[in-house]
């Protein structure tokens, strides 16, 4: 569909013209001389509308922005349009990165060489797939992966087989809420496919009836961020994640900051690396450290005896001026920190140590001209002071590529041990997600 419309809407009080394009609505009065300038709410409100079909509509104004002439051009964070005022039981998901991710022939496939393929109506029936179960602002969110209904559109149907993500959850009116799942759900895909770019349909709204399913609109949102080289293929599909998907899913609904910077826009570009790119990688590294207990989270400090010499020393300074009082406070506070955290370097080494299992087989590839982990931790946190504080325009090396990258999978390899795969399946996605061992080309051989 495309994401372009024309109609009416009162914005506050006042009639005007919208005109959507893509993410973006221009407003205009509707009657000369009036003014709708004054109403600069600036950003995060949610305007009801209506135009001839859509009767309950609401768009969520990510930022409004004054033009200066009698217009004004609003950024959306979604933009809801229903048919009724019915509260949403759900929605359906469709989209290039779900055909991908969710692969009817990759499913089928491996279904006919194991002999466990049955004959089923996939024309006008359907097969549900998978179900998968996360929590999301303390409601329990149901997703069922779906296969079928090849001819639900009629004659206007491709004759492709389409995956769809079925998501139900308890009746709800508030579109917020919809959208936070939607998030969700779309953080999750940029992922597992490793990008930032990706293709998905607007979100079919929907609530349930005694006949089944009844459309009530449709949701699409500023997550919108197309990837023109959609139908690259990729080999990390839904079989190779298992039923711990749900935990995955999990974290990112609990987790606001979920780390996704640090991605590649596509996926061709993922060896591409920049300065922003590096300090994003640090960053989710980091924050994915934080997130685990198991990690050590104090450093070995065995100059306790002259930290305490100093701090003593500064408390037993009498200062007036209240300029030196405060940086007198401020030398007491940096000293207080030294050696209650592990530097960046301890990190990747902790981090490593109980990551090795997940690895092991990896590591040859991995570490083809740095040899060591113990080199590339040690390179990381000096390549990151170098570039972020002092040089402009740096091109990395080989070496500087081997370690950055190093990093960046270690911190997807803490991620997925977070959500409790193990090392052999952790194993099994690098394979398939980074090419940096032969253990899921094994796999495939073996299920041949």
């Amino acid at each position: 569909m495309s994401i372009k419309d024309i109609g009416y809407l009162e914005f506050f009080g006042t009639k005007c013209i919208y005109i959507q394009d893509e993410m973006d609505y221009i407003l205009m009065p509707v009657n000369e001389g009036d003014n709708i300038q004054r109403y600069f709410l600036n950003e995060n409100y949610l305007l009801p509308f209506s135009d001839r079909i859509y009767k309950h509509s609401v768009a969520s104004v990510k930022k409004q922005i004054g033009s200066g002439l009698s217009h004004v051009c609003l950024e959306m964070n979604y933009i809801y349009k229903g048919i009724s005022d019915d509260a949403i039981d759900g929605f359906i998901m469709r989209g290039n990165e779900i055909d991908e991710f969710f692969s009817p022939l990759d499913y089928y496939y491996r279904q006919k060489r194991k002999n466990e393929y049955q004959p089923k109506d996939l024309l006008y029936g359907q097969d549900i797939i998978k179900r998968y179960i996360f929590m999301c602002s303390g409601e329990k969110i149901n997703v069922e992966l779906v296969y079928g209904n090849l001819l639900i559109e009629g004659i206007r149907t491709d004759l492709t087989m389409h995956p769809q993500l079925v998501v139900k959850f308890d009746s709800a009116k508030d579109t917020d809420f919809v959208y936070r799942i939607s998030s969700v759900i779309i953080r999750f895909l940029q992922f597992v496919h490793r990008k930032t770019s990706y293709n998905i349909n607007s979100f079919e709204l929907f609530r349930m009836t005694e006949n089944g399913i009844s459309n009530v609109g449709y949701m699409f949102s500023s997550l919108y961020n197309k990837d023109f080289r959609a139908n690259s293929k990729i080999e990390a599909s839904f079989i190779l994640y298992g039923d711990k998907l749900s935990n995955i899913l999990s974290i990112i609904a609990d987790e606001d900051s979920f780390p996704i910077s640090h991605l590649s826009k596509h996926a061709g570009q993922s060896y591409e690396y920049s300065p922003e790119r590096l300090g994003a990688i640090s960053a989710a590294f980091e924050y994915e450290y934080d997130k685990n207990p198991d990690y050590p989270h104090t450093s070995e400090f065995d100059c306790s005896e002259v930290k305490k010499a100093i701090l003593d020393y500064i408390d037993q300074l009498e200062c007036e001026d209240a300029e030196i009082k405060k940086f007198k406070d401020q030398a007491h506070d940096n000293i207080s920190r030294i050696g209650t955290q592990p530097g960046l370097k301890a990190k990747i080494l902790n981090a490593y140590s109980i990551n090795a299992g997940a690895l092991s087989s990896s590591l040859q590839l991995l570490l083809g001209r740095l040899k060591t982990v113990d080199q590339a931790a040690s390179i990381f946190p000096k390549l990151r002071g170098k570039v972020l504080h002092r040089e402009t325009g740096y091109v990395f090396n080989d070496e500087e590529i081997e370690c950055i990258r190093f990093v960046e999978i270690l911190q997807y390899v803490m991620l997925l041990k977070r959500a409790e795969y193990s090392d052999k399946e952790i194993e099994v996605i690098l394979g398939a997600q980074y090419y940096c061992n032969d253990v899921y080309m094994k796999q495939l051989l073996e299920d041949e």
